[in-house]
C-alpha cells in the first residue's frame, strides 16, 4: 500500500495541504479537492494506517496533521520543491473559486463573441443567422466551460 500512496498524485497532494496548513479538517479537503467526505475520509485513513498522517479531535471537531513520516515525504526532494509550487499554480490545480471564475470568464468571452456575430448577421440584415450565430457561441461558451471545470476535477 505504501508504494501506492507515493505514487498517487492525490495522496501527495493530500500530504502537501496538510504540510502547508499543519492541521486540516476533512471539510476543507472535500472542499478543495471537489470529493466527498466519503472519498476523503477514505484516502486519509489509508494515509493514518501507513503512518504518514494522525486524527486529533480539538474541540469536538477532526482534524488532520503530518507524522514525522508524512513530513518527510513532503519534505523530501528540496531541490524540486520550486518547481512543485510552480505546478500548484497550473490551471488544474487552482482553488474552487478560481475554477469558477475561470469556467465563468471562458463563458463571458464566448457570450462577447456571440453578441458580435449578432450585431453583425442583424445589420447584414440576416435576423435569423444573427440568433442562430448567437445561440451557437452560446452553446460553445456553456461546453467549454463545463469542459475546463470537469477537467480540473478530474485531476
Amino acid at each position: 500500500m505504501k508504494d501506492l500512496i507515493l505514487k498517487d498524485p492525490m495522496y501527495i497532494s493530500i500530504l502537501r495541504i496538510i504540510y502547508k496548513k499543519k492541521k486540516v479538517r476533512p471539510v476543507e479537503l472535500a472542499k478543495i479537492f471537489e470529493l466527498t467526505r466519503q472519498a476523503i475520509d477514505y484516502r486519509l485513513n489509508n494515509l493514518i494506517k501507513e503512518g504518514y498522517v494522525t486524527k486529533e479531535y480539538i474541540q469536538g471537531k477532526v482534524y488532520y496533521k503530518l507524522t514525522e513520516r508524512g513530513i518527510q515525504v513532503v519534505g523530501k526532494d528540496q531541490k524540486y520543491r520550486i518547481l512543485r509550487d510552480s505546478r500548484e499554480m497550473s490551471v488544474n490545480n487552482y482553488p474552487i473559486f478560481m475554477k469558477d471564475k475561470l469556467g465563468i470568464m471562458m463563458f463571458l468571452l464566448f457570450f462577447l463573441i456571440g453578441c458580435i456575430g449578432f450585431i453583425y448577421f442583424l445589420l447584414a440584415g440576416e435576423a435569423s443567422r444573427a440568433f442562430a450565430s448567437f445561440v451557437i457561441w452560446l452553446i460553445l461558451g456553456i461546453l467549454v466551460s463545463l469542459v475546463i471545470r470537469r477537467s480540473m476535477v478530474l485531476i
